[in-house]
């Protein structure tokens, strides 16, 4: 495929009025920490529960991509991605309660269990933790297209970087299909073009 390395990170596209989202711990303590392993079985449908985080927007704005650490999606991306089974990739449902009480409940969170070695250590920028096992004061992500080529493409669909929960990583053949429906609140960056900061300049 003429696009297997083409990849991108995603980001909310913090627009004015668009709440933060937080977990509710009052209604569901374990909530997102519980993600990034499958949560449930396929059949099951239970949902995780969300809050506004402070400070909320006095006319909060409720786009296609919230954000909690994790990416939350409007219905309209949920029907574009549900039906593609991307390994990997767990949709779960979502209730989120405003400030006033009420509640959102057409939001999916993106439960990514899929974990991929994938970066160029020679090439990329970036501080190793050796109390955190991972990388830190990241500057700069070179691919390692040779691990990821002994990977068949429809496993690396989407997935997380092992070397770092910072960043969620999606094929360009996702990232059109999330963008045919135009959605708001959400922008991509190419892995490669990636610097510093840039998720909060959208």
């Amino acid at each position: 495929m003429e696009n297997e390395f083409d990849y991108y990170l995603i980001f909310p596209s913090f627009k004015e009025g668009t709440p933060i989202l937080m977990n509710d711990d009052d209604v569901d303590p374990k909530g997102i920490f519980f993600l990034y392993k499958k949560r449930y079985a396929d059949n099951i449908k239970i949902p995780v529960h969300l809050k506004f985080h402070s400070p909320v927007p006095p006319e909060p704005k409720m786009v296609d991509h919230l954000s909690c650490d994790h990416s939350v999606f409007s219905k309209k991306v949920y029907d574009v991605l549900e039906p593609l089974n991307i390994k990997g990739l767990q949709l779960v449902p979502v209730i989120i309660t405003g400030n006033k009480g009420e509640e959102y409940d057409n939001y999916w969170v993106a439960n990514i269990y899929n974990t991929i070695e994938c970066f160029d250590k020679e090439k990329s920028v970036y501080k190793y933790s050796d109390f955190l096992a991972c990388w830190e004061r990241i500057e700069k992500l070179v691919l390692d297209k040779e691990k990821l080529s002994k990977i068949p493409l429809d496993e690396r669909l989407v997935f997380m970087p092992k070397e770092s929960v910072e960043f969620i990583v999606y094929h360009k053949s996702i990232v059109d299909v999330i963008l045919s429906v135009n959605p708001e609140g959400v922008f991509f960056v190419p892995v490669e073009k990636w610097t510093r900061g840039q998720q909060f300049n959208s």
